[in-house]
């Protein structure tokens, strides 16, 4: 599996500079978040379609309702957000043996808000936001998109996602 990247240059124009500008009027707000995933590798996408779908991850919760190539941060075109948990008090989850902060927590007061303010900036940029969107059951809270994404994948996208894909095994 590949990781995650959070770098605002993997994105393209002219998405990128309108997640510039709405990073910029976030922190100008004190909305408390921050860039999680900016694009996403095919590899990846392949990897978190999974969850709740397949072998010894079904039982878990779905992660995404897109397959490889079929969503915008494959084509770096969206941009997950999550919640600066120095800043925002949280739920802790387990994770890894661990108790840590949940910085995708949608249940606390303040989360809640924030979820709610960085949605109002998202949606007054004219993007799309996540929490409109219904995942297993739930909004994708940190995602935001550019409106007709699909428009800007390249021609060949389903090519891609192919040769991708049977390179690293996973067609």
């Amino acid at each position: 599996m590949t990781m995650v990247c959070s770098d605002i240059e993997a994105l393209i124009e002219p998405f990128r500079a309108q997640a510039r500008a709405l990073l910029e009027e976030l922190h100008r707000k004190r909305i408390p978040v921050k860039p999680f995933e900016t694009h996403r590798a095919l590899q990846r996408s392949a990897f978190l379609w999974t969850f709740g779908r397949e072998g010894r991850r079904r039982h878990l919760l779905k992660r995404t309702n897109a397959k490889p190539g079929e969503s915008a941060h494959n084509w770096g075109l969206a941009l997950d957000c999550v919640l600066d948990v120095k800043v925002v008090p949280v739920r802790l989850r387990a994770w890894r043996g661990r108790r840590v902060p949940d910085a995708w927590d949608n249940e606390t007061p303040a989360a809640k808000e924030v979820w709610e303010a960085y949605g109002g900036v998202v949606q007054a940029r004219g993007l799309v936001w996540g929490g409109t969107f219904n995942i297993g059951g739930r909004p994708d809270l940190p995602h935001c998109e550019m409106p007709n994404w699909r428009k800007h994948r390249p021609e060949n996208w389903r090519l891609e996602v192919q040769r991708v894909l049977k390179a690293a095994g996973a067609a």
